[in-house]
């Protein structure tokens, strides 16, 4: 494992000089009405994270930054698409929500950039800013209602997008939530994009797609996506060149990287393992570029035109297909979490992400511990030291964490007797436990030299 962080010295020792200097100050939250494209919106912010709600464009996240970098592509609005369609199209990208029906007769939707939600803000702060947005009864889907909720919390740098979906006619109908979400690409220069973008998840179990993926259409053979074994991870890389990936992750999240900016955007969810989802796929993840290839029975070629093409990924979550009787409701709920580290991303969880796993190196009398993390909380972190049936016997400070920057690990530590495990669990700033960040076992200590062979 060493052998893969050649670099581990110097950047631990960086990075804990770095997390040393970290505070753990939490200014409140506050939503505020602004303006965006000539229409109303909403700005939600708590000093880590800043989120752009369009109420009036479909119900869409704009903006969601963190420390300068906004990561969602958004789109210039109305525009004349020659490549395609004649008719006026929309584009105001960003995040939005939409339904996909199990029966593929029933109209798709909604169609997000034509729709105006009503919208309210439902908590100013200081410890929580939210907006509610609710859509139109039966436009564009007969008889359904779209609700979006985003929500920050005080010290906490995730952004809390919920959904629901609610039958208000009178027939049952069958339909999964998604959300969607494109991830800027672009960069200065004459090419006009940059591969600065990775995207992560759990590879999928063989019985849901035996690669650890569907690839569903692109150029086959790019070499953008593939899957790391030993560490059970899919990866798809940035190229600008068209394709669209299906995963089905036994366990909830997807995680996009920007490797210049040391930026990442994690989307956390909860996948159902007995669950019917659209194609298979909980998580689909699209490239949006030029290529030739053939979709649907029918060959499609996209130029290298960045006004009619933009460079960026585009990300899909879904919820299992659901049946909704006249006044049933489908709530889903993905969580964001954003944070600056490296852009290696072994795994994610409430707390945050896992850069580096944790390690636990046994001596005589005393273990060391190292791994790098990324939280999505401005507070502290702490060795959680468990015996068999999970018992704390312990804990010891690991000082202070903050989603500005990763958080190396390296301690040395005395485990209680009987400790068969050890975390790393992060508080947020008023010391509340709020996730474990990794875990490993407690490996044999050596025995005496007396003792061996």
């Amino acid at each position: 494992m060493l052998r893969s962080f050649r670099y581990l010295p110097g950047l631990l020792f960086g990075l804990l000089i770095l997390s040393a200097a970290a505070g753990t100050d939490t200014p409140p939250c506050a939503a505020e009405s602004t303006d965006y494209l000539g229409g109303r919106a909403v700005r939600l912010t708590n000093g880590l994270v800043e989120a752009l709600v369009a109420p009036e464009l479909g119900g869409r996240v704009i903006r969601a930054a963190m420390a300068g970098h906004s990561f969602l592509h958004a789109g210039d609005g109305p525009k004349d698409s020659e490549s395609r369609e004649t008719e006026l199209k929309t584009d105001f990208g960003g995040d939005w929500a939409g339904a996909v029906p199990q029966d593929e007769r029933a109209q798709a939707g909604p169609a997000p950039d034509n729709m105006r939600f009503v919208w309210e803000i439902i908590e100013k702060g200081p410890e929580k800013a939210s907006v509610r947005m609710d859509g139109p009864v039966g436009s564009p889907l007969p008889g359904l209602q779209l609700t979006r909720t985003i929500t920050v919390t005080r010290g906490s740098s995730k952004i809390v997008s919920h959904s629901v979906l609610t039958n208000r006619g009178s027939r049952r109908a069958v339909w999964s939530l998604k959300e969607s979400a494109r991830f800027d690409a672009t960069a200065p220069g004459p090419q006009g994009f940059s591969d600065v973008l990775l995207a992560y998840a759990p590879a999928s179990p063989e019985d849901a797609f035996p690669k650890g993926y569907a690839f569903l259409y692109g150029e086959a053979g790019s070499g953008a996506a593939r899957v790391l074994k030993r560490a059970g991870l899919f990866r798809l890389r940035f190229g600008y060149r068209a394709g669209k990936w299906a995963l089905a992750p036994a366990v909830g999240w997807l995680a996009v990287a920007h490797r210049q900016r040391q930026a990442i955007f994690t989307q956390l969810f909860e996948p159902s393992p007995r669950g019917a989802y659209p194609g298979k796929a909980s998580a689909t993840v699209r490239v949006n570029g030029a290529g030739r290839f053939a979709e649907g029975g029918k060959d499609i070629e996209i130029d290298e035109d960045l006004a009619r093409t933009p460079p960026y990924l585009e990300t899909e979550i879904f919820s299992p297909y659901t049946g909704l009787g006249p006044g049933e409701s489908l709530a889903f709920t993905v969580v964001w979490g954003l944070t600056k580290g490296s852009s290696y991303i072994v795994r994610a969880g409430p707390a945050g992400v896992v850069h580096m796993p944790l390690a636990v190196w046994p001596s005589a009398h005393r273990v060391t511990v190292t791994g790098i993390f990324g939280s999505f909380y401005a507070g502290s972190a702490r060795l959680v030291f468990e015996n068999d049936a999970g018992f704390r016997l312990g804990t010891q400070d690991l000082g202070t964490v903050t989603p500005m920057q990763a958080r190396a690990v390296s301690a040395s530590a005395s485990p209680p007797a009987g400790t068969a495990r050890i975390s790393v669990e992060a508080l947020d700033d008023s010391g509340s436990a709020v996730g474990i960040l990794d875990s490993a076992p407690l490996p044999p200590s050596p025995a005496p030299p007396s003792e061996q062979p």
